[in-house]
């Protein structure tokens, strides 16, 4: 997708580093402002058993998209996954 192999290692790590923000947020903000509710165990295995859950389905996807598109197409789903995601939150209502 990014021919340039500097801009390529580039764009990897500032994709590594997005997702690790996003994870850190959850893992340091959301799980224990759960404290008070006595679930923090009980939220944290069900945040990794989906983790893995969909990590395994992603992998099923992206070796379809692979055999269909090519890399070019899963370069654009990797993209397209996370703006999906983004709008799905900013559509959310948050109460407080």
């Amino acid at each position: 997708f990014v021919n340039i192999p500097y801009l390529n290692i580039l764009c990897l790590l500032m994709a590594q580093m997005s997702i690790g923000s996003a994870s850190s947020l959850l893992w340091s903000i959301y799980i224990p402002s759960q404290g008070e509710s006595g679930m923090v165990s009980t939220i944290n295995g069900v945040l990794d058993f989906s983790g893995y859950l969909f990590a395994s389905a992603a992998n099923i996807l992206f070796a379809h998209t692979i055999g269909n598109l090519g890399w070019n197409g899963i370069v654009v789903l990797w993209c397209a996954l996370p703006a999906v995601g983004f709008v799905m939150s900013m559509m959310t209502k948050q109460n407080k």
